[in-house]
């Protein structure tokens, strides 16, 4: 898809950083767009950092304001879509895959996605006014140094043949360290061989709850590759409360 996510953002949120009385700093930097503004002996500075791979992908980074009364908890903070760690949390295109199956689309318009960076901007300035932390904050060097704790996630499948069901496994523990993405658990699930198949079932459906998210084929009657029907790069924290998924035929 071609990047029309940054003429959008140039479009409407240039205007909307001036409206705010901010100055866009000249630079050849393709991955970063800075603004400053200057209050009297106040000086607010952010910028927008785009994805290195030249996706469509941006998050708002900026500093404590200097010259400023207010100590927030860190020196710095990121504005993003989501909490949470890794690009996927960044503004994007991608719609979250409940809203995919509510709505039956995969995308937003770029449009949507920088009025509603916009709509978030508001929380910049309560950070800078009073170190308040929106829902959309994050603290980088905060969560930096958060211990990763391990994530034990339980895998069911269902038996393949008469015989499956009275001799093979059909359950199966896995341990993580720190957050585990859909895409990491899917392929530590199919490289432990604990998925069965027959010639007459040669492919498996992995659901959370009674949605289904990936769809895995047998290696033996099918050349297919693995099927995402949800983001891939999803945290399992953000799509299962009890860290269960269950494959089915």
């Amino acid at each position: 898809m071609p990047n029309t996510l940054r003429a959008s953002f140039k479009r409407l949120f240039y205007p909307f950083a001036e409206s705010r009385g901010f100055v866009r700093i000249p630079s050849s930097d393709p991955f970063f767009t800075e603004f400053r503004k200057v209050d009297g002996d106040l000086i607010y500075t952010l910028d927008v950092q785009w994805d290195k791979y030249h996706r469509p992908y941006f998050v708002f980074n900026f500093n404590a304001v200097e010259g400023g009364s207010v100590k927030p908890r860190t020196q710095s903070g990121r504005l993003q879509r989501t909490r949470g760690a890794g690009l996927n949390s960044w503004f994007h295109l991608k719609r979250p895959w409940l809203e995919v199956i509510r709505t039956l689309r995969i995308h937003y318009e770029p449009d949507e996605v920088v009025e509603y960076a916009i709509a978030c901007f508001p929380e910049i300035e309560a950070w800078w006014a009073n170190g308040e932390e929106g829902k959309h904050i994050v603290q980088p060097v905060a969560m930096d140094l958060r211990p990763s704790l391990p994530m034990k996630i339980k895998v069911l499948r269902e038996a393949c043949c008469a015989a499956d069901d009275q001799v093979g496994p059909l359950s199966l523990s896995l341990e993580f360290d720190g957050q585990v993405t859909l895409q990491s658990l899917v392929e530590s699930v199919v490289a432990s061989g604990f998925l069965q198949y027959s010639s007459s079932h040669t492919s498996m459906f992995g659901y959370f709850g009674e949605v289904a998210v990936v769809r895995v084929y047998s290696p033996y009657h099918s050349t297919r590759e693995t099927e995402y029907l949800a983001d891939p790069a999803t945290p399992i924290q953000a799509v299962s409360g009890n860290y269960l998924v269950d494959f089915r035929f």
